[in-house]
Order: C-alpha cells, then structure tokens, then sequence
C-alpha cells in the first residue's frame, strides 16, 4: 500500500489541556515495515513536564533506531480501534476509511491517530501530497481551552480560515484556525507540517462538534 505519510510522530502530553510533545518517530517504509526512534529533545522535555516519564510503554530507551518491525506493529496493535464493534461503519466513514485501507493496520493507526482513554499518547502521521488527487484527512483542533471558543455555534460543514505563526515562541510551525477571523485553536503538532511551504490548495471544515462541558472537542475535516 501506498501511505500520504512517511513518518508519525509519536505524541504525549501529560494531561488534556496541556501542549503535545513529540517523543519518538515511526517511519514508514515503502514495503509497509516500521521502525522506530526516540526524540531525545522530546524525551527530555516530557520528564521536565513529568519527572516519571519512561517513554513508551514496551519500547526501552535507545540512541538507534529500533528496526524490529513485527514486534513495533505487534506493539502498536494494541492501540487500534476495534472493528468488530456494531457500529463499524459509522465509525470508519467518521475518519474517511474504508474497508480497504482500514485492513492495514499501519494506515488504520495513522488516521485515527491511536488514542486511548487510559493514556495521553497519540499517532500523528506528518501527510504529504502524493499525488494530483485530492486528499483528507481528520484531526481534533488544539487549545480549546486557551482560546475559550463557543465552539457550540459551528455546525458541521462551516468552512474555517488558518494562517501561520511563524513567531509562535511555543511552535514555529504553529497554524492558528479561526472562523469568521476569530480564532478557535491550533492543527495539533505533527498534523501542522503538512501547512509548512503551503499557502493554497488546503481546505478546513468542521467535521463534528463535541460540546463536552467537562471536555469539548472539535474535529475538522483537511482536504489537500
């Protein structure tokens, strides 16, 4: 298979609400097997973050690349969605799969982006153009907290603005997303470098609002 991905940055935050740090790389061969090295700058920021931080679960720390790809996908398939689950369907047309591409497991880990609820790591895989085609994908926008957006008044389908932020002291990379000029939150740290170089050809829509009192989300739909 063919993956719009060549790397997905393994991603950890030491609680919602919180910014994402990038503690590790999987690459992506052209053959389908992985491997996998850790960031040591990222490593070293998650333990100022939290003291206790280890790493990965299962991935002891090493200055190589870990190239043991049966035992990464053995690994990382415990954080695939479960498609025996009666709404199936419904779950895979929310994150624009279909039967073909969600049989792969390292493409069905990459566009659901792995989370979990008993933890704060996420997969985030860095798209790339590969092709004429128009592409998508979806991802959950960042910082809802820090911009205290109402983000009860979009529906799905609202068409967003994004512009860069090249003198964000947290991210140089940082896409800021807004409506109407207003600014709702960020593209999530792996999710943003595909905006890097790019000033067309990108389109953002609301894909679901999740008006959690306790923990809202919204999931946007990028086309490119």
């Amino acid at each position: 298979m063919k993956y719009p991905f060549r790397k997905i940055s393994v991603m950890w935050r030491s609680s919602r609400g919180e910014s994402r740090v990038s503690i590790g790389h999987i690459t992506v061969a052209g053959n389908g097997n992985i491997s996998f090295l850790y960031d040591k700058e990222g490593l070293q920021e998650a333990k100022r973050k939290s003291p206790e931080f280890s790493g990965y679960p299962g991935i002891p720390f090493s200055e190589s690349p870990i190239e043991d790809s049966d035992y990464l996908k053995s690994l990382f398939a415990l954080r695939l969605i479960n498609l025996e689950r009666e709404d199936r369907k419904e779950l895979l047309d929310f994150w624009l799969l279909d039967d073909n591409l969600a049989s792969d497991p390292i493409m069905l880990l990459a566009m659901t982006q792995g989370m979990s609820m008993s933890d704060m790591f996420e997969f985030v895989p860095s798209f790339q153009r590969e092709s004429k085609n128009k592409q998508a994908f979806i991802t959950d926008i960042a910082g809802l907290t820090i911009t205290k957006y109402d983000i009860s008044a979009l529906k799905s389908g609202d068409r967003l603005q994004f512009e860069k932020q090249p003198d964000n002291i947290k991210d140089p990379f940082a896409i800021i997303v807004l409506y109407d000029g207003n600014p709702i939150g960020w593209i999530k740290r792996g999710h943003n470098y595909l905006f890097k170089g790019r000033k067309n050809g990108i389109k953002l829509t609301v894909h679901k609002v999740v008006n959690n009192a306790v923990y809202p989300k919204l999931y946007v739909k990028v086309v490119y």
